[in-house]
């Protein structure tokens, strides 16, 4: 019976609504970019009129809201972020699109694609679902498997067009129209459901034959809050109280004793329920039609203007903005929480991992404007970089919004990146020298890291930037500056950067020499660079005088900026390079035929290398038992102020096809049992959990082994501070307990 079918319909409807509860495995992070919008020449048609559409791994993907203009009724539960999708029976086609003619290269990417927990259902049955600029997309080939009279690819006109399917039996097409054996009214076409614009009038015809025919128009005012309160106790009696009322003709109701009902779709009738017809003939008898409802048109909630990333200093505030067109719309801003959770499985395995989730905030003593479309927020102290991901909030932000209908759409998701101010913690002080040994200006500063710094001089007048090339000076883009001259004075200052605040200059300084003529002259020692696990060498020389006796001990500077002797007192100084020694100035001190001198100091650089034979790759066993595993590429490389990007082959890409190894969390569902698998990045660390690689699933009686699309193998370019780069392979092989 199609009225049992309703009545179905309607209960899981209001199930939804009162927000039972589901397990869910493995809660996916929302925000995540999964894709990219591809530029496309195709245009995509329903019924003939043009809707907006994107192209996405190569497949057209629409807006499931704008799906409402085209023949279908799309409702959102709120409370279960669920989107649902049913075509109407005689659904009006409204369209109002009007394609544009694509100017950018074919292929190349217009926007990033979300990841999004809403979970939208064609007919019952979920289909894939992405977030695209705040809207939900799904494919159109979706929607062809399930209601597609055609559906043709035109190759010579780019275009892709999908037609329908005529009226479906269901709600306007149940054989309700015999009363009994013994005659009296038959209705011949019922009521069907009315899909209009607030604001618009909602006509509700029925036809009947029969002697003497009188309309009497019903509408169900059951109180729904009412109704899914008691749900929420666990009370399920009032879902078959119906309270049909009769309709009387007034301002917003005409028709009320006609086969043809007008009624004004307002928002409080659109809320109120639904309508029916109980027909009389001349004898008294009576039959009642089937009931429909008034599906608005929503106008839709059109964001038009995206929060944005913003970098503030720590302890002050940020705002984020989002611009949005609609009816009555509503504001919830939310921030993104990571946390540890601990998962059962059927199977009796438990998973653990970290989960990230957009939570409300409220309006507090960081937060203001959490329900307005401007969020004021306080910012946080940057984070230190740890091996393994942390949990807390991620200082980012998505905003909700909702139309008076109830439909809720998100925002782009928006981060706040924090810094510190650079503070100098310890200026520079004149130097007059009256030894022969080089002279040093030392600067300390904190703040906004990696901090960078660039010592000057006044030259020709003006403030200039010691060029790197002078052998006079050593350290000019370092914390020390060293300076060797005979005589002279000048003028330094130092500027200290960071990659966000504005840069901060030092004291100015004076380092004067005052020094006797000196006929020694020194070959010094040059800046040396290699890659680490090779052999370093410093030495000097002196180029005008005979050597009768020579004293001297090599030394090294530390953090600390002082200088501690080696053990090393021959004029050549060999080093290992490595951790201990890269990055370090090595300079040499002693006498000379009785009198004093220091070497200029000079600078060991370590370039990247790998650590076990010079081997590139290396083979990773993960277990498949659920927890993440991980791989830290520093046990196989070893360099200076590292670098990393990430990149992955799975089982199902096509060979040597190699993408961005991000963040995921996802479920594979195979026949009975639900596996997660995860991947983490965290700068040289790479981790991946997974609770299976191979699953049965029996089909048409026959078992089917899936295999899920793990990665097979990974690779790293990796980067120096220098800009030596090196690649290293991780072939992955998976162990199944």
């Amino acid at each position: 019976m199609n009225l049992v079918k309703r009545f179905i319909a309607l209960t899981l409807a209001l199930l939804m609504l009162a927000g039972l509860l589901q397990v869910i495995f493995a809660a996916p992070k929302v925000g995540d970019v999964v894709d990219h919008v591809l530029h496309t020449d195709i245009v995509t048609y329903i019924n003939g009129l043009p809707i907006r559409s994107y192209n996405i791994k190569g497949y057209t993907a629409v807006i499931v809201e704008d799906l409402s203009n085209y023949g279908f009724y799309v409702v959102w539960y709120g409370t279960e972020r669920e989107l649902t999708v049913r075509p109407l029976a005689s659904g009006q086609l409204v369209g109002g699109y009007t394609p544009e003619k694509n100017t950018q290269p074919i292929g190349s990417k217009a926007m990033p694609v979300y990841f999004t927990d809403i979970v939208t259902y064609l007919d019952g049955v979920k289909v894939d679902s992405y977030n695209v600029g705040g809207r939900t997309i799904i494919y159109v080939d979706d929607l062809a498997k399930f209601y597609a009279k055609d559906y043709v690819w035109n190759p010579e006109a780019r275009t892709l067009s999908l037609t329908l399917k005529g009226a479906s039996p269901g709600a306007g097409s149940e054989d309700n129209s015999g009363s009994d054996s013994s005659g009296g009214p038959v209705i011949e076409k019922q009521p069907i459901d009315c899909n209009v614009k607030e604001g618009d009038f909602a006509i509700f015809k029925v036809t009947a034959a029969g002697d003497g025919l009188k309309y009497q128009w019903q509408r169900d005012e059951r109180d729904f809050k009412s109704i899914i309160e008691k749900l929420e106790r666990g009370d399920r009696s009032s879902l078959t109280d119906w309270n049909w009322v009769d309709l009387k003709d007034d301002g917003r109701t005409t028709g009320a004793n006609h086969f043809e009902l007008t009624v004004l779709a307002d928002l409080e009738t659109i809320n109120s329920g639904s309508y029916r017809c109980v027909i009389t003939d001349s004898d008294g008898r009576t039959v009642t039609s089937d009931y429909a409802s008034i599906i608005p048109i929503s106008p839709g909630i059109k964001i038009t203007e995206q929060p944005q990333d913003k970098k503030v200093k720590a302890g002050e505030y940020a705002t984020l903005y989002v611009g949005a067109e609609g009816r009555d719309l509503k504001y919830q801003w939310q921030e993104l929480i990571a946390s540890y959770k601990v998962y059962e499985l059927e199977d009796g395995k438990q998973f653990a991992g970290l989960s990230y989730e957009y939570k409300n905030i409220t309006d507090n003593d960081k937060f203001s404007g959490t329900t307005t479309n401007t969020l004021t927020v306080k910012v946080d102290t940057p984070s230190q970089r740890r091996f393994k991901p942390k949990t807390g909030s991620r200082q980012e932000y998505i905003c909700l919004i909702t139309d008076r209908y109830g439909m809720t759409i998100s925002s782009s998701p928006a981060k706040i990146n924090s810094y510190c101010e650079i503070m100098i913690t310890e200026q520079p002080k004149s130097v007059t020298q009256t030894e022969r040994v080089p002279a040093e200006l030392n600067v300390k500063a904190e703040g906004d890291s990696p901090l960078s710094y660039r010592w000057q001089f006044v030259w020709l007048g003006s403030w200039t930037d010691i060029p790197k090339d002078n052998p006079k000076f050593a350290g000019v883009d370092t914390p020390t500056l060293t300076w060797n001259c005979d005589s002279g004075s000048f003028n330094f200052r130092c500027v200290v950067d960071g990659p966000n605040s504005e840069p901060v200059i030092s004291d100015e300084v004076t380092i004067t020499y005052n020094l006797p003529p000196e006929d020694i002259q020194i070959r010094q020692p040059k800046n040396f660079r290699g890659r680490y696990s090779e052999q370093a060498s410093f030495d000097f020389a002196f180029t005008n005088i005979k050597v009768d006796s020579l004293e001297c001990r090599w030394q090294q500077k530390g953090d600390d900026g002082v200088w501690t002797n080696l053990s090393v007192t021959d004029p050549t100084l060999r080093l290992e390079i490595n951790s201990a020694t890269s990055g370090r100035w090595y300079r040499c001190t002693g006498k000379v035929n009785g009198r004093d001198f220091t070497t200029m100091p000079a600078l060991l650089e370590g370039t990247l290398n790998y650590r076990k034979e010079g081997r590139p790759y290396t083979t990773w066993n993960i277990t498949t038992n659920g927890s993440i595993q991980w791989f830290d590429l520093y046990n196989y490389i070893e360099g200076d102020e590292l670098t990393f990007r990430w990149e992955g082959h799975k089982e199902k890409d096509d060979p040597g096809i190699f993408k961005i190894i991000e963040p995921e969390y996802f479920n594979f569902q195979c026949g009975s049992e639900t596996h997660i698998i995860i991947t983490e990045v965290n700068g040289a660390a790479l981790g991946i959990s997974t609770t299976g690689t191979k699953g049965i699933q029996p089909l048409y009686k026959i078992s089917i082994i899936h295999t899920f699309d793990l990665y097979t193998q990974a690779r790293c370019y990796v980067t120096d501070k220098y800009g030596e780069k090196l690649v290293f392979n991780v072939y992955i092989e998976y162990i199944e307990i």
